[in-house]
């Protein structure tokens, strides 16, 4: 019996980390609907705390909004943009995006993935990161 309940908390804790796609959080709050124009700023200072967007789906080039940084984007980028940047959606599917309110970053590297290219920005009061 002893070792069913090891076997089961490992298959639990293996696809907790799983659904967190390496980041170790599993996110099961609220999902607020969002267009791609959508920003994190009314979150700045929220540190920590964990949001989902639901991006609609069939974007076209003129729903992209900018995007400011890599792994950590200033928090009045689009929300949605960054999730495609970081993989975690598609343009053409949308999807939820869940992300992490951070402290503002000394300065944002720019660049280019999954279609997306983003800018470099300096010093920003706060900033998220794509989590799933």
């Amino acid at each position: 019996m002893r070792k069913i309940t090891s076997l089961l908390l490992l298959a639990f804790l293996i696809t907790a980390c799983k659904s967190g796609e390496g980041s170790g959080v599993a996110y099961s709050g609220p999902v607020a609907s969002a267009n791609w124009a959508t920003s994190a700023t009314a979150y700045r200072g929220d540190d920590g705390l964990l949001v989902a967007f639901q991006c609609t789906p069939n974007a076209n080039q003129s729903d992209v909004r900018p995007v400011w940084g890599t792994s950590v984007y200033s928090d009045d980028s689009s929300v949605c943009s960054a999730g495609v940047h970081a993989g975690a959606i598609t343009f053409k599917d949308g999807g939820v995006v869940v992300f992490e309110i951070m402290p503002g970053q000394e300065g944002y590297e720019a660049s280019e993935q999954n279609g997306v290219v983003s800018s470099p920005w300096g010093s920003w009061s706060g900033s998220f990161r794509i989590v799933q």
